[in-house]
């Protein structure tokens, strides 16, 4: 794992000049004090980097990963300019059909339908 400036330096030469990253895995260590340090260390960087929140920190209920994010927690950094939605939903018992683990404690910034892949189970999609 490269840090921000890291990955910048290493990017930026070939010609990339925008990056939309994911930080999940430092949110199931650090939790959202790791989202900021992450928002934190790319800010005024040469490449423009972008992110979009963890949906479901940890990924599973079977999971522990050292740190546990709701939408509560999630909602505030919403505000931020470089935040741009919601990643992607790694909980699918959370978001099978006639569940709601998961999609209760989504931040609001889900609005309109929702389009969610999954693989085909039994008893068909």
């Amino acid at each position: 794992m490269l840090s921000p400036w890291e990955l910048a330096k290493a990017v930026i030469s070939r010609g990339t000049t925008a990056i939309m990253a994911d930080p999940h895995e430092i949110a199931n260590v650090l939790g959202i004090d790791g989202i900021r340090l992450m928002l934190e260390a790319s800010r005024g960087l040469a490449v423009d980097m972008f992110f979009l929140l963890p949906s479901c920190v940890p990924a599973t209920d079977l999971e522990t990963s050292g740190a546990s994010l709701s939408a509560r927690d999630l909602k505030p950094l919403l505000r931020q300019k470089r935040v741009l939605g919601l990643a992607e939903m790694m909980n699918y018992p959370g978001v099978w059909p006639g569940t709601t683990l998961s999609w209760k404690n989504s931040p609001p910034c889900i609005t309109g339908s929702v389009t969610v892949t999954r693989p085909a189970s039994r008893g068909g999609i």
